[in-house]
């Protein structure tokens, strides 16, 4: 009788611990406080992120538009490995590889050859990260800040500024399309 009220006891406990939500940690340990959602206490930054970021010259914390410029030259005449003035495709992947850590990242070489013609052009190549300061560039001052290179995402999101639900799930966040429907 003692061990089965032994046991009885145990899984009360288990349960019990299971059921109780766990306390959420911020930064170094400390709780993150009354009122923070645990499952959007953290963030993450893009691949993209941390190239706006390498931008930062100064050391100030903040990447100016000038300075995306000047960075994506010096990125641009690095990755250009036989100096002819244009990335070929095995160079942008090369980029890709050391840059965004990923072979085929985001943005990819279809963002940095717009005109289609297989290489990109120095003009091309900062285009490209010009426009990924203005897409975090939040509070539109042409500069970005390391909050603002900094993405919310939720566990139930999965993936940043992707709705919740999943793809075309009946009556969810996509209009009650149906499966298979673009998602």
């Amino acid at each position: 009788m003692r061990l089965a009220t032994t046991v009885i006891l145990a899984t009360a406990l288990a349960v019990g611990a299971c059921a109780s939500p766990p306390r959420d940690r911020g930064q170094g340990g400390r709780d993150a406080g009354p009122g923070v959602n645990p499952a959007r206490a953290g963030g993450i930054v893009t691949p993209a992120g941390l190239v706006l970021a390498s931008f930062d010259m100064d050391h100030d914390a903040v990447v100016t538009s000038s300075e995306v410029r000047d960075g994506a030259e010096r990125v641009f005449v690095a990755s250009d490995q036989d100096a002819n003035g244009v990335l070929s495709g095995i160079e942008i992947t090369g980029f890709s590889q050391r840059h965004l850590g990923m072979a085929y990242g985001v943005p990819g070489r279809i963002a940095f050859d717009p005109d289609g013609d297989s290489v990109s052009t120095l003009d091309e190549f900062t285009a490209v990260w010009i426009s990924e300061l203005v897409r975090h560039d939040q509070n539109a001052d042409s500069q970005v800040t390391r909050e603002e290179l900094i993405r919310q995402i939720s566990i139930s999101q999965g993936r940043p500024g992707r709705p919740s639900g999943g793809r075309g799930g009946r009556g969810g966040p996509s209009g009650g399309r149906g499966p298979g429907g673009p998602g």
